[in-house]
């Protein structure tokens, strides 16, 4: 009866140890530079097909945990550097699959930025009212003279004989350009 229950007790002990094997692996490993054999800091390590990843620290190492087993493709990317690509790379439950990588450094071609400047609201340099129609606003206008164009403005207006007065002044006392003439 003793033994029995020694062995009962055994078997339970051990049914834990059992019960929990891993099932997952891990990969670990340092990416240096290949030129200088500097270690790497913020590569993106990514099992190409799953969501596993991690990114380098600042000694160049990196460890992606809870991989299942089997053979994977693991790529290493990073701004300035070529895309390296480990294929074959194998996973083994309860074990720690080590994969070192340098990385070639590579130029970075960025595509040309166009940046439309759009007039300052406030112009420092004007110290009276100034108004400015171009041509796209006077092909949209229904109008047939300069006259016409003149009068739409604000604080313009045109008497019974025919002349501008802009804000208040008389013909004889307003000075107006079109084209600087």
């Amino acid at each position: 009866m003793k033994v029995k229950f020694l062995f009962f007790l055994f078997t339970f002990m051990l049914l834990p140890f059992c019960i929990f094997a891993g099932d997952t692996g891990k990969l670990a490993g340092k990416v240096t530079d290949s030129q200088t054999g500097e270690a790497l800091i913020g590569v993106t390590v990514l099992l190409e097909g799953t969501s596993n990843g991690s990114v380098t620290d600042e000694n160049g190492l990196y460890i992606v945990n809870n991989i299942s087993p089997g053979r994977y493709t693991v790529v290493f990317t990073s701004i300035g550097y070529q895309k390296k690509t480990a294929v074959n790379v194998q996973i083994s439950a309860d074990f720690t699959s080590r994969q070192d990588i340098t990385m070639d450094p590579e130029t970075v071609n960025l595509a040309s930025v166009i940046v439309y400047a759009d007039a300052p609201l406030i112009r420092k340099d004007l110290t009276s009212s100034h108004s400015t129609i171009d041509a796209g606003q006077i092909e949209n206008l229904p109008v047939e003279s300069i006259d016409q164009i003149l009068s739409l403005q604000a604080g313009i207006t045109k008497d019974n004989s025919g002349e501008l007065h802009i804000r208040g002044g008389r013909a004889n006392e307003v000075d107006y350009t079109i084209n600087g003439v």
